[in-house]
């Protein structure tokens, strides 16, 4: 997967899934299911404006909000100045076997994917402060994205039973 991947060790999830796969043997239908409703969750967060774990993300700076209005970009949405084309349309997941990942970016929008989740600096020399706005999961997993993740190995096993 280009850009950039978070990886999540849960011993509840890893227990569960390893529950599922003795009784299934192959997974990527599971994964498939799972990578596609934390997407789902994701981009929630993009509407709401909100880390996974329910935090709000930072407000833009007043210098960014003055040059959004210059560009006739605002009002508007947080890292969603390019819509379905930026950020938001590039989060993504790619299901496995044993593993799904969950990612955004790619190519050189990986780094301003890294950025947006991670904070850091940025501009020119580095001189713009970026602060963190999460938009994927991170560990210890969110209870929504867990909830979600062990309900859908749930339905599996009632299935597989």
């Amino acid at each position: 997967m280009a850009g950039f991947t978070i990886r999540i060790v849960d011993a509840a999830l890893r227990t569960a899934l390893a529950t599922l796969a003795s009784r299934l043997g192959n997974m990527q239908d599971v994964m498939d299911d799972i990578g596609n409703r934390l997407l789902n969750l994701a981009r929630i967060g993009f509407t709401r404006q909100q880390a996974p774990d329910g935090t709000p993300w930072k407000p833009l700076a007043a210098s960014t909000i003055l040059a959004r209005q210059k560009r006739g970009k605002w009002p508007g949405a947080i890292l969603r100045v390019q819509g379905e084309r930026g950020l938001f349309g590039s989060l993504n997941y790619k299901p496995g076997p044993t593993s799904v990942e969950i990612g955004a970016g790619w190519g050189n929008s990986a780094a301003y994917a890294a950025i947006h989740q991670f904070g850091g600096q940025a501009g020119r020399s580095h001189r713009v402060t970026i602060p963190a706005r999460p938009y994927l999961p991170q560990s210890p997993l969110p209870d929504a994205y867990l909830r979600t993740c062990i309900d859908i190995i749930n339905q599996y096993l009632a299935e597989a039973a």
